[in-house]
Protein backbone atom coordinates (compact mmCIF):
# COMPACT_ATOMS: atom_id res chain seq x y z
CA UNK A 1 0.00 0.00 0.00
CA UNK A 2 2.84 2.37 0.72
CA UNK A 3 3.74 1.81 -3.45
CA UNK A 4 0.06 2.87 -4.07
CA UNK A 5 0.32 5.93 -1.88
CA UNK A 6 3.36 6.88 -3.34
CA UNK A 7 1.80 6.57 -6.96
CA UNK A 8 -1.22 8.86 -5.93
CA UNK A 9 1.08 11.14 -5.16
CA UNK A 10 2.97 10.99 -7.83
CA UNK A 11 -0.31 11.60 -10.00
CA UNK A 12 -1.57 14.34 -7.99
CA UNK A 13 1.94 16.29 -8.40
CA UNK A 14 1.10 15.57 -12.05
CA UNK A 15 -1.80 16.93 -12.52
CA UNK A 16 -1.67 20.09 -10.08
CA UNK A 17 1.63 20.83 -12.46
CA UNK A 18 -0.47 20.22 -15.74
CA UNK A 19 -2.97 22.75 -14.29
CA UNK A 20 -0.90 25.17 -13.08
CA UNK A 21 1.74 25.30 -16.42
CA UNK A 22 0.53 23.40 -19.12
CA UNK A 23 2.77 24.42 -21.36
CA UNK A 24 6.06 23.73 -19.42
CA UNK A 25 4.32 20.26 -17.94
CA UNK A 26 2.14 19.28 -21.34
CA UNK A 27 2.35 15.49 -20.49
CA UNK A 28 0.59 16.26 -16.79
CA UNK A 29 -2.19 14.50 -17.29
CA UNK A 30 -1.29 11.32 -17.63
CA UNK A 31 -1.40 10.97 -14.23
CA UNK A 32 -5.07 10.56 -14.49
CA UNK A 33 -4.35 7.29 -16.20
CA UNK A 34 -2.10 6.19 -13.21
CA UNK A 35 -5.47 6.89 -10.72
CA UNK A 36 -7.60 4.63 -13.15
CA UNK A 37 -4.92 1.81 -13.20
CA UNK A 38 -4.89 2.08 -9.28
CA UNK A 39 -8.46 2.15 -9.31
CA UNK A 40 -8.38 -1.18 -11.47
CA UNK A 41 -5.97 -2.56 -8.74
CA UNK A 42 -7.88 -1.53 -5.77
CA UNK A 43 -11.37 -2.80 -7.07
CA UNK A 44 -10.24 -6.24 -7.82
CA UNK A 45 -7.78 -6.49 -3.91
CA UNK A 46 -10.83 -5.62 -2.54
CA UNK A 47 -12.98 -8.02 -4.19
CA UNK A 48 -10.59 -10.65 -3.58
CA UNK A 49 -10.68 -10.09 0.18
CA UNK A 50 -14.29 -10.32 -0.17
CA UNK A 51 -13.45 -13.64 -1.57
CA UNK A 52 -14.90 -12.66 -4.87
CA UNK A 53 -18.19 -11.57 -3.63
CA UNK A 54 -20.09 -8.70 -4.11
CA UNK A 55 -23.37 -7.32 -3.09
CA UNK A 56 -24.53 -4.99 -5.50
CA UNK A 57 -26.34 -2.76 -3.07
CA UNK A 58 -23.71 -2.67 -0.81
CA UNK A 59 -21.28 -1.77 -3.61
CA UNK A 60 -23.48 0.80 -5.39
CA UNK A 61 -24.21 2.63 -1.62
CA UNK A 62 -20.50 2.79 -0.88
CA UNK A 63 -18.95 4.02 -4.38
CA UNK A 64 -21.56 5.43 -6.49
CA UNK A 65 -23.26 7.24 -4.13
CA UNK A 66 -20.40 8.27 -1.94
CA UNK A 67 -18.96 10.03 -5.15
CA UNK A 68 -22.06 11.99 -5.84
CA UNK A 69 -23.59 13.03 -2.45
CA UNK A 70 -20.68 15.74 -1.80
CA UNK A 71 -21.55 16.90 -5.52
CA UNK A 72 -25.44 17.48 -5.22
CA UNK A 73 -24.22 19.95 -2.46
CA UNK A 74 -21.85 21.33 -4.73
CA UNK A 75 -23.58 21.53 -7.84
CA UNK A 76 -26.43 24.11 -6.98
CA UNK A 77 -24.08 26.19 -4.50
CA UNK A 78 -21.82 26.79 -7.68
CA UNK A 79 -24.38 27.60 -10.58
CA UNK A 80 -25.86 30.36 -7.70
CA UNK A 81 -22.22 31.80 -7.97
CA UNK A 82 -21.76 31.33 -11.46
CA UNK A 83 -25.09 33.61 -11.71
CA UNK A 84 -23.33 36.77 -10.66
CA UNK A 85 -19.63 35.38 -12.32
CA UNK A 86 -19.95 33.85 -15.56
CA UNK A 87 -21.84 35.35 -19.13
CA UNK A 88 -25.32 33.69 -20.00
CA UNK A 89 -23.58 31.39 -22.44
CA UNK A 90 -20.92 29.88 -19.98
CA UNK A 91 -23.75 29.48 -17.62
CA UNK A 92 -26.13 27.69 -20.18
CA UNK A 93 -23.17 25.28 -20.59
CA UNK A 94 -22.22 25.09 -16.76
CA UNK A 95 -25.87 24.75 -16.08
CA UNK A 96 -26.56 21.78 -18.54
CA UNK A 97 -23.30 20.14 -16.85
CA UNK A 98 -24.21 20.31 -14.10
CA UNK A 99 -27.37 18.49 -14.32
CA UNK A 100 -25.28 15.78 -16.27
CA UNK A 101 -23.11 15.45 -13.52
CA UNK A 102 -25.52 14.52 -10.72
CA UNK A 103 -26.69 11.73 -13.25
CA UNK A 104 -23.31 10.80 -13.55
CA UNK A 105 -23.39 11.71 -17.48
CA UNK A 106 -21.49 14.81 -17.63
CA UNK A 107 -18.58 13.08 -19.34
CA UNK A 108 -20.99 12.01 -22.17
CA UNK A 109 -22.49 15.45 -22.49
CA UNK A 110 -19.26 17.55 -23.16
CA UNK A 111 -18.68 14.32 -25.65
CA UNK A 112 -21.71 14.93 -27.85
CA UNK A 113 -21.15 19.56 -27.41
CA UNK A 114 -17.57 18.46 -28.82
CA UNK A 115 -15.91 20.74 -25.42
CA UNK A 116 -12.39 20.30 -26.37
CA UNK A 117 -10.80 20.17 -22.65
CA UNK A 118 -7.63 21.62 -23.79
CA UNK A 119 -8.62 24.67 -25.51
CA UNK A 120 -8.84 28.06 -23.34
CA UNK A 121 -12.47 28.84 -24.34
CA UNK A 122 -13.36 25.58 -21.66
CA UNK A 123 -11.92 27.35 -18.71
CA UNK A 124 -15.55 29.03 -18.43
CA UNK A 125 -17.31 25.71 -18.01
CA UNK A 126 -16.64 25.39 -13.86
CA UNK A 127 -17.57 21.59 -14.40
CA UNK A 128 -15.58 20.50 -17.18
CA UNK A 129 -13.50 18.58 -14.66
CA UNK A 130 -16.14 16.37 -13.42
CA UNK A 131 -16.20 14.32 -16.39
CA UNK A 132 -13.65 12.20 -14.17
CA UNK A 133 -16.23 11.74 -12.08
CA UNK A 134 -18.96 10.35 -14.37
CA UNK A 135 -16.08 7.75 -15.31
CA UNK A 136 -15.31 6.65 -12.39
CA UNK A 137 -19.02 6.31 -11.73
CA UNK A 138 -19.35 4.30 -14.63
CA UNK A 139 -16.68 2.31 -14.28
CA UNK A 140 -17.62 1.10 -10.69
CA UNK A 141 -20.80 0.07 -12.74
CA UNK A 142 -19.43 -2.12 -15.28
CA UNK A 143 -17.00 -3.70 -12.61
CA UNK A 144 -20.41 -4.12 -10.47
CA UNK A 145 -21.50 -6.02 -13.61
CA UNK A 146 -19.03 -7.79 -14.50
CA UNK A 147 -18.62 -9.25 -11.23
CA UNK A 148 -21.73 -10.37 -11.87
CA UNK A 149 -21.00 -12.11 -15.06
CA UNK A 150 -17.90 -13.87 -13.38
CA UNK A 151 -20.08 -16.42 -10.98
CA UNK A 152 -21.36 -17.79 -14.38
CA UNK A 153 -17.96 -18.76 -15.70
CA UNK A 154 -15.42 -21.21 -14.93
CA UNK A 155 -12.38 -20.11 -12.66
CA UNK A 156 -10.13 -21.02 -15.59
CA UNK A 157 -11.69 -17.57 -17.30
CA UNK A 158 -11.72 -15.47 -14.42
CA UNK A 159 -9.59 -13.17 -16.16
CA UNK A 160 -10.79 -13.55 -19.60
CA UNK A 161 -13.83 -10.90 -19.36
CA UNK A 162 -11.32 -8.41 -17.88
CA UNK A 163 -8.45 -9.70 -20.46
CA UNK A 164 -10.98 -8.97 -23.58
CA UNK A 165 -12.51 -6.14 -22.64
CA UNK A 166 -8.83 -4.45 -22.08
CA UNK A 167 -7.86 -5.34 -25.49
CA UNK A 168 -10.70 -4.37 -26.87
CA UNK A 169 -10.67 -1.17 -25.33
CA UNK A 170 -6.69 -0.52 -26.62
CA UNK A 171 -7.88 -1.34 -29.75
CA UNK A 172 -10.54 1.31 -30.05
CA UNK A 173 -8.65 4.25 -28.01
CA UNK A 174 -5.98 4.15 -30.46
CA UNK A 175 -7.47 2.96 -33.85
CA UNK A 176 -6.75 6.89 -34.94
CA UNK A 177 -3.42 6.80 -34.50
CA UNK A 178 -3.06 3.03 -35.97
CA UNK A 179 -5.67 3.53 -38.60
CA UNK A 180 -2.89 6.95 -39.88
CA UNK A 181 0.10 4.68 -39.20
CA UNK A 182 -1.20 2.14 -41.58
CA UNK A 183 -2.20 4.13 -43.95
CA UNK A 184 1.31 6.05 -44.25
CA UNK A 185 2.91 2.97 -44.85
CA UNK A 186 0.84 1.56 -47.54
CA UNK A 187 -1.29 -0.73 -45.70
CA UNK A 188 -5.09 -1.02 -47.00
CA UNK A 189 -6.95 0.08 -44.03
CA UNK A 190 -10.68 1.06 -43.57
CA UNK A 191 -12.22 3.75 -43.87
CA UNK A 192 -11.19 6.93 -41.87
CA UNK A 193 -11.58 7.07 -38.60
CA UNK A 194 -12.46 9.85 -35.93
CA UNK A 195 -10.12 9.76 -32.81
CA UNK A 196 -11.85 9.27 -29.66
CA UNK A 197 -13.42 11.49 -27.54
CA UNK A 198 -11.26 12.56 -24.11
CA UNK A 199 -14.18 12.12 -22.29
CA UNK A 200 -15.33 8.74 -23.06
CA UNK A 201 -15.26 5.85 -20.73
CA UNK A 202 -14.74 2.54 -22.90
CA UNK A 203 -11.76 4.06 -24.60
CA UNK A 204 -10.30 4.58 -21.29
CA UNK A 205 -11.48 1.01 -20.08
CA UNK A 206 -7.94 -0.73 -20.64
CA UNK A 207 -6.41 1.43 -18.06
CA UNK A 208 -8.92 -0.29 -15.25
CA UNK A 209 -8.39 -3.83 -16.53
CA UNK A 210 -4.85 -3.22 -16.51
CA UNK A 211 -4.89 -2.62 -12.55
CA UNK A 212 -7.59 -5.26 -12.21
CA UNK A 213 -5.22 -7.96 -14.33
CA UNK A 214 -2.28 -6.95 -12.17
CA UNK A 215 -3.97 -7.42 -9.32
CA UNK A 216 -4.93 -11.14 -10.32
CA UNK A 217 -1.62 -11.99 -11.62
CA UNK A 218 0.96 -10.02 -9.34
CA UNK A 219 4.25 -9.19 -10.43
CA UNK A 220 6.86 -11.74 -8.88
CA UNK A 221 9.24 -8.86 -7.84
CA UNK A 222 9.31 -7.80 -3.97
CA UNK A 223 10.12 -4.94 -3.27
CA UNK A 224 11.79 -5.31 0.31
CA UNK A 225 15.12 -3.67 -0.76
CA UNK A 226 14.46 -0.45 2.06
CA UNK A 227 14.18 -3.46 4.97
CA UNK A 228 17.21 -3.93 6.72
CA UNK A 229 18.56 -7.76 6.15
CA UNK A 230 18.04 -9.68 9.06
CA UNK A 231 21.63 -10.87 11.18
CA UNK A 232 21.80 -14.27 10.83
CA UNK A 233 21.99 -15.96 14.52
CA UNK A 234 23.64 -19.24 15.77
CA UNK A 235 20.84 -21.49 17.59
CA UNK A 236 22.63 -21.39 20.80
CA UNK A 237 23.39 -17.76 20.48
CA UNK A 238 23.16 -15.17 23.44
CA UNK A 239 20.20 -13.72 22.04
CA UNK A 240 18.24 -17.48 21.17
CA UNK A 241 19.45 -18.07 24.91
CA UNK A 242 17.60 -14.91 26.34
CA UNK A 243 14.81 -15.73 24.24
CA UNK A 244 13.90 -19.04 24.49
CA UNK A 245 10.74 -19.01 22.29
CA UNK A 246 12.79 -17.95 19.73
CA UNK A 247 15.55 -20.91 20.26
CA UNK A 248 14.57 -24.17 18.03
CA UNK A 249 15.93 -26.54 21.09
CA UNK A 250 14.11 -27.22 24.44
CA UNK A 251 14.16 -24.85 26.49
CA UNK A 252 15.12 -27.23 29.33
CA UNK A 253 18.37 -27.27 27.19
CA UNK A 254 19.01 -23.51 26.96
CA UNK A 255 19.36 -22.82 30.72
CA UNK A 256 22.90 -24.85 31.50
CA UNK A 257 23.75 -22.48 28.28
CA UNK A 258 23.12 -19.07 30.17
CA UNK A 259 26.89 -19.20 31.65
CA UNK A 260 28.75 -20.75 27.93
CA UNK A 261 27.94 -18.53 25.32
CA UNK A 262 31.34 -20.26 23.60
CA UNK A 263 29.40 -23.04 22.36
CA UNK A 264 27.69 -21.06 19.77
CA UNK A 265 29.47 -18.82 19.20
CA UNK A 266 33.42 -20.53 18.74
CA UNK A 267 34.89 -18.33 15.92
CA UNK A 268 34.88 -19.76 12.77
CA UNK A 269 33.09 -23.43 13.46
CA UNK A 270 29.40 -22.92 14.99
CA UNK A 271 28.69 -26.67 14.45
CA UNK A 272 31.53 -27.79 16.53
CA UNK A 273 29.77 -25.90 19.16
CA UNK A 274 26.98 -27.38 18.63
CA UNK A 275 27.91 -30.84 18.66
CA UNK A 276 29.53 -30.37 22.39
CA UNK A 277 25.95 -28.94 23.15
CA UNK A 278 24.53 -31.91 22.27
CA UNK A 279 27.22 -33.74 23.82
CA UNK A 280 26.42 -31.80 26.72
CA UNK A 281 22.15 -32.12 27.25
CA UNK A 282 22.93 -36.19 26.68
CA UNK A 283 25.01 -36.13 30.07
Amino acid sequence: MKQITSLRGLAIILIILFHLNPEHFPYGYFGVEVFLVISGYLLMKSLQKQQMQIRLGEFARKKVLRLFTPVAVIVPLTLLAGMFFLDYTDLATASSTGGYTLIGAANRFLAVIQSDYFAQDSSGNPFLHMWYLAVTAQIYLLFAGGCVLYRYLPKRAAASLFWIAGIGSFLWAYSYPIHNLLQEIGVPVWEQVRPTSHYMTLPRLWEVCAGILLAIYPPPLKFNTLRKPQEKRSPLSSWNIMHPRACPFPRKGCLPLLGGRSFGDMPGNPVCGTRQAGSLLQQ
